[in-house]
């Protein structure tokens, strides 16, 4: 028996229920809550949600399928040799519920995650902290140009600063007590627990109201063992790119602090 989960569009995520294990790679929440960390997460499941899991693909092979389209959530249903995929359409079928309970239960076991961090500093910098999370390294990649720092004005977010408009923030990251990383240029590979560092100069120079200021950034992952989990099927997100890194979105909320 095999379950296979994948959101595509305001949130892009995998999950893989196979025999007693479950595998979840999180790519960019939808939830605000978890927009601030990306990675692969997995654990062994209890025997009652696999006991539910196999029901449910037993159900689904044998149920009509609801066409698919290249957003929303779908479901893979195997058992044996018969193999179905099908929107899910019911947020309260038995389906929806199993997987958010998977969910819910290997969250608490990262494999390699990175977490993402921003701090306000010298009234106008922000500094931009990673932290690898898990059992395995984190190889990560940032793409610089798609960092931008946003404020909330009149109930929407605006953009007050880009690093594809500064030559001024190069995004590289240290961390100590390695040092220099990159992570632009070429991908920094984070040991777990390792915290890497990089700074936005000026980000907020001229922002008056700093009560809600945002940080957005795209970057890319390797993860070994994931090489063939890519949806091409699905859009916008669900397929590496031609370097076999999966695509990643980071979004972290602002916070002051006094010093660097």
């Amino acid at each position: 028996m095999i379950l296979r989960y994948a959101l595509a569009g305001a949130g892009r995520e995998l999950l893989w229920i196979d025999t007693r294990r479950a595998r979840y790679l999180l790519l960019q929440a939808a939830h605000p809550d978890w927009q601030d960390r990306a990675g692969l997460y997995a654990s062994e499941l209890d025997a009652a949600l696999i006991e539910r899991a196999e029901s449910v693909a037993t159900s689904i092979v044998a149920s009509t399928v609801e066409p698919r389209g290249r957003h929303g959530p779908m479901v893979t249903a195997s058992v044996g040799e018969d193999q179905v995929t099908t929107a899910l359409v019911d947020p309260g079928a038995p389906v929806a519920s199993l997987l958010s309970e998977a969910i819910d239960a290997v969250r608490p076991h990262p494999v390699s995650v990175v977490g993402l961090a921003a701090e306000m500093i010298n009234d106008g910098d922000i500094r931009l902290v990673f932290t690898a999370v898990g059992v395995q390294p984190v190889d990560l990649q940032l793409r610089r140009e798609s960092c931008r720092v946003s404020t909330l004005v009149d109930g929407g977010w605006q953009t007050v600063w880009s690093a594809g408009a500064t030559d001024s923030a190069r995004l590289t990251l240290v961390a100590a007590p390695v040092g220099f990383l990159d992570g632009v240029r070429s991908p920094a590979v984070l040991e777990p627990g390792v915290v890497a560092r990089t700074m936005l100069p000026n980000a907020l120079a001229g922002v008056a109201d700093r009560s809600r200021v945002i940080v957005d950034i795209d970057a890319t992952l390797a993860i070994p063992g994931t090489e063939n989990w890519a949806d091409d099927d699905a859009e916008p997100g669900l397929s590496m790119d031609v370097r076999d890194r999966w695509p990643i979105h980071l979004t972290a909320g602002v916070k002051p602090i006094s010093t660097r």
